[in-house]
């Protein structure tokens, strides 16, 4: 950490500090809303003050757990001054996450997501009367049972919430009956995917949404763990109404933006941004992080989109950018604050990378197949077998792994020099 010579600032390195940074943790996020709070009342609730105390404590490189308070602080603070009616509708798809519903006393992979989910949104609304909030989880084929556990606690603690529809539990079986256009790619439960759980999750918020004529209803999609801080809704949804923005991108890979990721997964992620864009050069520029599990919209951008979304897997939130680029909304980027949670993870990031890859060259051909792409790293990606992507990942060269995400797309790399790595 840097020598901190702004003496008003020294107060904050005094607050008892975990050392174990994790959202998974009662005690860490009990810890973190405490330093928040003490943040918000040390400036008075003002956000201009509020916005300087994050940045200085991003270029000192203050401690993460202060960097996040002051981020949840800001934007608790910018909750309470949206002055619009706001209905934010949360979406998230849930796949055998039974372990992950325990408290963490009770099982090793236990988050406790969905009562922690709730909690986070109840504290956004209780800020500002102007802010409603909705949940719709959306079980993903689930062998354990989850989606039924979760309408178990819900009968059980959340009564009310269930009743009136404030909380939902929907299935993707019951997707596949109906004709939907987003699907025609998903056959059975077994092809389904988080896309397809995602767009079937904010299509039923938006068919199920009673709309009001004074009230703008936001649409938010993010993951069923807890690597995300649902305290930064409010946030985002005043950079939605103040800069006029359609939609909102969480990317943490940005100067604003407070991540806790292993080494090899940022690497691999660098490696997986330079090929993407080498490939949709559409996305070329400010996009850094196409797969933050946060992402924020209004109604008539999703609707917009939706018509036109076919790709069922990982890949559909490239597919998701791309469209809201053709279409002309304005996205914007919201820099994240983000601790990976590993607790229970069903997914391999050593080979999902590459299949997100391949599927996105059929969302290319699919919607900009006349935009200049690179035939050679089209063909590179296609012919790359998943032994050959683990050894590259193993192997990411330094000026792959130590680039700027903004300026990634700048480097000048040929397929053969990554071809030469697999060998």
């Amino acid at each position: 950490m840097k020598k901190i010579t702004n003496t008003k600032y020294k107060n904050f390195l005094k607050i008892r500090n975990i050392k174990s940074i994790s959202l998974t943790s009662p005690r860490y996020r009990e810890e973190l809303e405490e330093i928040a709070e003490v943040i918000l009342k040390e400036y008075d609730k003002n956000t201009e003050k509020l916005q300087i105390v994050f940045d200085d404590f991003q270029k000192l490189k203050m401690p993460i757990t202060l960097r996040i308070a002051a981020k949840l602080a800001l934007s608790y603070s910018l909750t309470r001054t949206i002055d619009k009616e706001v209905c934010v509708s949360v979406v998230f798809p849930v796949y055998n996450e039974k372990n992950r519903l325990h408290r963490s006393k009770d099982h090793p992979h236990g988050e406790n997501f969905l009562r922690v989910k709730i909690n986070q949104l109840n504290k956004l609304a209780s800020l500002n009367k102007n802010i409603h909030w909705r949940m719709i989880i959306v079980d993903d084929g689930s062998s354990d049972g989850t989606g039924h556990i979760i309408n178990f606690i819900l009968e059980n603690e959340y009564p009310t919430y269930l009743q009136n529809k404030k909380v939902q539990v929907i299935f993707m079986k019951d997707a596949l009956k109906k004709n939907l256009s987003y699907l025609e790619y998903v056959r059975d439960i077994k092809k389904s995917g988080k896309g397809s759980s995602i767009l079937y999750g904010m299509d039923h918020a938006v068919k199920s949404y009673e709309s009001k004529k004074t009230e703008e209803h936001i649409l938010c999609y993010t993951d069923a763990d807890l690597s995300v801080h649902l305290g930064q809704i409010g946030m985002v949804v005043h950079q939605i109404l103040t800069d006029d923005c359609d939609a909102v991108i969480g990317q943490r890979r940005l100067k604003d933006s407070v991540t806790v990721r292993p080494k090899l997964k940022s690497a691999r992620g660098k490696l997986y941004l330079f090929l993407l864009k080498q490939v949709i050069p559409l996305l070329k520029g400010s996009i850094t992080d196409t797969q933050a599990p946060f992402k924020v919209m209004k109604e008539k951008a999703f609707k917009s989109v939706l018509k036109l979304m076919r790709e069922p897997g990982f890949g559909f939130d490239v597919e998701l950018l791309i469209l809201l680029k053709l279409l002309g909304f304005r996205v914007c980027n919201y820099g994240l604050c983000f601790i990976d949670s590993n607790k229970s993870s069903h997914t391999n990031s050593s080979s999902v990378h590459l299949k997100m890859l391949k599927n996105i060259l059929n969302v290319r051909k699919r919607h900009i197949p006349r935009v200049p792409a690179s035939p050679e790293y089209e063909k590179f990606i296609k012919e790359l077998t998943i032994t050959e992507w683990k050894t590259l990942t193993e192997r990411i060269p330094d000026y792959i792994r130590r680039a700027n995400p903004a300026r990634i797309d700048k480097l000048s790399v040929s397929p053969t020099e990554l071809k030469q790595i697999t060998k």
